[in-house]
């Protein structure tokens, strides 16, 4: 949502697609499910919130691959007017109209296993990577000499989370408890894995374990919303002065989830075995911002941590003139190199409290990759449906 309402302030329209493959989570449930009706109910309330509810479109896996929101023809429209498709965390099945839009961006949230498995020959990686014409990364050490992550398949920018300020203004005051909370899953294992002979860790439960008595040496409360369906685990933590809350019946209603994190006096959280210092991405995320609900100023690095160079932020004349989001698609007010409209610098006004992260593309570039459709990407993921193990989404 952060990335759609950015990239419009920004001047572009905007259009959302959900199309993966595969089945969606079912919070209710606890798996994945062939059901699309919490999917699609939540997919069109969160774009009616954005003001947007005509502007998006989710395709169920297969059989069947009906398409919600957007008609088929409607869509088709949207694939050959954009300019940019941006593919957040890869989510995407790259569709053949999908390959047709000039400019695709791979936008990874969670660096490590991308890298590993494309240096590790693995093909439905390599094809994925492979089928975008640009690739952002929020491992700000990436390519650098503090990680020692493979980079030599693509070349990676930095980019950093937008987050859009004013959505979370408050009156400056937090919960009656003061607590500092996190909302996270427990375990997770779906995504460990192994370089150089050691077997490297998705879940974050480790890491919290090394925190165990964080809480009785805390003067202030500290507080999980957590996704486990392990007793033994919340009988744990509860032990040890950790307060515990259902994060999955949280995360089911968007208002509560957000009351839940603005009301917090600060969050404490822990990074995965894939990103902290003891794991192959030597701390590939980098140095973190800090920043509070309420706060209408940048996020703020710590000045003692070595960070990237600012990203992009605001361009007074957009350089791509449409953006999209996970699996969003996009066309543009003012479209890119087909027909481009120029537009001057005044007619485009910097929102006041957004600090959104607007990309420009490489002065030199190869371009766009030949429209051939790679053999990997014809297996997407959802092609074999399983039922959903983790504890969490």
């Amino acid at each position: 949502m952060h990335y759609l309402e950015g990239f419009r302030r920004l001047g572009h329209e905007v259009v959302y697609v959900e199309d993966t493959g595969a089945w969606p989570y079912d919070p209710g449930q606890n798996t994945l499910t062939e059901d699309v009706r919490y999917a699609v109910q939540t997919i069109e309330a969160a774009m009616t919130l954005l003001g947007l509810p005509d502007r998006w479109a989710y395709r169920a896996a297969p059989p069947g691959s009906r398409l919600f929101g957007l008609g088929e023809a409607e869509l088709a429209q949207v694939c050959r007017d954009a300019d940019v498709l941006v593919n957040v965390t890869g989510a995407a099945c790259l569709r053949e109209e999908y390959l047709r839009v000039p400019v695709r961006i791979y936008l990874e949230t969670d660096p490590v296993l991308s890298q590993i498995e494309a240096a590790q020959g693995r093909e439905s990686m390599v094809a994925m990577l492979a089928a975008h014409t640009h690739h952002f990364t929020f491992g700000e050490n990436i390519g650098t000499a503090e990680c020692a992550l493979p980079v030599d398949h693509v070349k990676f920018q930095h980019t950093r989370q937008p987050v859009v300020l004013d959505w979370w203004a408050t009156d400056g005051e937090v919960g009656p408890q003061g607590r500092f909370t996190t909302i996270s899953s427990w375990r997770q294992t779906e995504k460990d894995v192994e370089w150089n002979g050691v077997n490297y860790r998705w879940s974050k439960h480790r890491q919290f374990l090394e925190f165990i008595d964080l809480p009785r040496r805390a003067p202030t409360p500290v507080e999980l919303a957590l996704a486990c369906h392990e007793p033994e685990a919340v009988t744990l933590l509860r032990s040890h002065g950790w307060q515990v809350l259902d994060g999955l019946a949280l995360s089911r209603d968007l208002h509560r989830y957000r009351d839940y994190i603005q009301s917090a006096a600060g969050e404490f959280t822990v990074a995965k075995e894939h990103t902290c210092s003891g794991g192959p991405g030597g701390s590939a995320i980098g140095a973190p911002a800090t920043w509070q609900p309420g706060d209408r100023s940048s996020p703020r690095t710590p000045a003692s941590i070595r960070s990237c160079p600012p990203a992009w932020g605001y361009s007074p004349s957009p350089p791509w003139t449409t953006c999209s989001a996970p699996c969003m698609r996009s066309r543009a007010t003012t479209r890119g190199t087909r027909g481009r409209r120029e537009r001057s610098p005044a007619s485009i006004s910097r929102p006041s409290a957004c600090s959104t992260t607007c990309w420009r593309a490489p002065a030199s570039s190869s371009g766009p990759l030949p429209l051939r459709r790679p053999a990997a990407l014809d297996r997407c993921p959802g092609s074999a449906p399983q039922r959903y193990r983790g504890s969490g989404p």
